[in-house]
């Protein structure tokens, strides 16, 4: 079973220009004299919780919905490059800028390893490790 709310949106920003870009910046960010708008792509999941769907949890619960949890990011990830990339994820760029959310995981955990594998970054690892988080 799964238990996997996502909300997938697109957000249109208008870019200022200033003189701290220069062409290739530009280029790369899809900005253009005729269009100063960037779009980021932004999803929001809650992937499933390491517990049973009758909400009961045991020491291997972690351990059996790990898989569901990467199973429900791999989902995701297919489901916006057949929308983004004509369904091929080889020569597709990411298909999210942004994935945010609750994980219900651990650090470098299946799915955000799986992530990680992709290209993606876990920004709580990296700006808040473990040792200093206060949650």
């Amino acid at each position: 079973g799964s238990v996997f709310p996502v909300l997938v949106c697109e957000v249109h920003v208008p870019i200022k220009r200033c003189h701290l870009f220069d062409k290739s910046e530009t280029r790369r960010s899809n900005v253009s004299p005729s269009n100063p708008n960037v779009t980021i792509s932004i999803s929001n999941v809650h992937l499933r919780p390491p517990v049973e769907l009758d909400g009961s949890a045991w020491l291997e619960t972690a351990r059996k919905t790990e898989p569901i949890r990467i199973n429900e990011v791999k989902e995701l990830i297919q489901r916006a490059a057949l929308i983004k990339g004509g369904g091929r994820m080889e020569n597709a760029q990411l298909p999210f800028h942004v994935i945010a959310g609750d994980f219900n995981e651990g650090d470098n955990a299946g799915a955000l390893a799986y992530l990680a594998s992709l290209g993606y970054i876990d920004a709580l690892q990296q700006f808040f490790p473990r040792s200093r988080e206060t949650h």
